[in-house]
């Protein structure tokens, strides 16, 4: 009787050692499908990331672009300002001659 309660004792620690090593096996299976989901999350985040950085690079650029923009047509509007003022002296001038062969 006690060979046989030890024969039962052993076969249910056995039964019990056995699903110990399926429920670790089912836990290093899930911790391995959780890793790799995280690491596929890891992977995008820095591809979003890059690209993000890229973004950020091409609105820098783009910003000096319309500053430099914005810096030639400011220029632009001095030179024809300038050209306004000088064509109004000539005109003044001109009417100063006409007057004073006028006078004549």
């Amino acid at each position: 009787v006690n060979q046989a309660n030890k024969d039962g004792k052993t076969a249910m620690d056995m039964a019990v050692q056995k699903g110990q090593k399926v429920v670790i096996e089912v836990l290093k299976t899930d911790q391995s499908k959780i890793f790799n989901l995280m690491t596929q999350q890891l992977c995008g985040v820095r591809q979003q990331k890059r690209q993000t950085e890229q973004q950020l690079c091409d609105t820098r650029k783009q910003k000096e672009q319309t500053e430099q923009q914005l810096h030639d047509m400011r220029q632009q509007k001095e030179k024809t300002e300038q050209q306004l003022h000088d064509m109004r002296q000539q005109k003044e001038q001109q009417i100063h001659k006409m007057r004073q062969l006028k006078e004549e």
